[in-house]
């Protein structure tokens, strides 16, 4: 648990900034885990991953790419089509997946994102009240840990979570959760947080309230920021779409995915359609592909 004291650092820099604008998922080669240990890889090869939509079929392809690549599969909740010139974190897309007993996110930069390590800020603030509008109480922070408290070393990209007031500014201590290596060079980022647990241990979900909604906002190296367009909705226990026929896509191979969509739940936590992540991919809008699906 990071104290009130330790978080002041984090706390106040992120409503400073607020106050001017206010694993499974992924390729084989990036691994999750959690406390010290890391996600990590390099990319001095890229895949050509490709897919179009037939009604309810993904059909990817990997012409002639130069390594075999695994897209992850995530319910696209927000879009930003137009460039903020956010310093080395320009969001483009955001979506939401299911591994185990956490919640995935996945941001697509509209630009290459030379390290995450420059300090540079995303923030998900959550509403898990199940109620109307948007009200949120916590927020997913990723960022450099060093950024989190004066003990922790400025090498690590980390996770935290933190209670927030109605209009996501920090007003407590938070929990570190997780410790992830990004790849560099890239437009991929991917931030973590368990379902369940209590306080800010987790996002607090339970089979009877299952759903959350989320904005994120995120802040460059040079400390201007901008807001995602709308608000994401996911079910952490029942998501609204499931893919089957996932996993790898062999050099000059082909791969067929369904795509099948639970009619009830979507109609409760819509998405915008589905998010695929390809960060073996070129570094930019190719590195998440976006498709919308015809209603069931």
């Amino acid at each position: 648990m990071i104290s009130t004291d330790e978080s002041v650092k984090l706390a106040t820099s992120t409503i400073c900034l607020r106050e001017r604008i206010q694993a499974a998922l992924w390729p084989a080669r990036l691994l999750f885990t959690k406390g010290d240990r890391t996600i990590s890889s390099t990319f001095s090869q890229r895949s050509n991953l490709a897919a179009t939509l037939a009604g309810s079929t993904l059909n990817f392809t990997n012409a002639n790419g130069a390594l075999a690549t695994t897209p992850g599969f995530f319910l696209w909740g927000q879009y930003q089509p137009v460039p903020q010139g956010i310093v080395q974190a320009d969001v483009r897309a955001v979506g939401a997946a299911l591994s185990g007993t956490n919640v995935f996110f996945a941001l697509n930069t509209h630009n290459r994102t030379s390290t995450t390590l420059a300090f540079q800020e995303i923030d998900i603030c959550i509403d898990t009240s199940g109620g109307p509008g948007f009200t949120p109480s916590k927020v997913l922070i990723g960022i450099n840990q060093g950024a989190l408290s004066s003990s922790l070393a400025d090498n690590l990209y980390a996770t935290a979570l933190f209670p927030t007031d109605a209009n996501c500014n920090v007003n407590g201590g938070g929990t570190l959760l997780f410790n992830i290596t990004q790849p560099t060079d890239n437009s991929t980022f991917q931030l973590a947080v368990p379902r369940g647990g209590t306080g800010t241990a987790g996002l607090g979900l339970t089979a009877a309230n299952p759903r959350f909604k989320y904005q994120v906002r995120y802040f460059g190296t040079n400390g201007a920021g901008a807001a995602m367009p709308g608000t994401g909705a996911f079910n952490a226990f029942t998501p609204a779409l499931t893919f089957a026929g996932t996993g790898a896509v062999a050099v000059n191979g082909t791969r067929a995915v369904t795509v099948t969509t639970n009619a009830a739940e979507a109609a409760l936590s819509p998405p915008l359609g589905v998010m695929v992540t390809a960060p073996d991919n070129v570094s930019g809008a190719s590195q998440s592909l976006l498709f919308t699906l015809s209603p069931p």
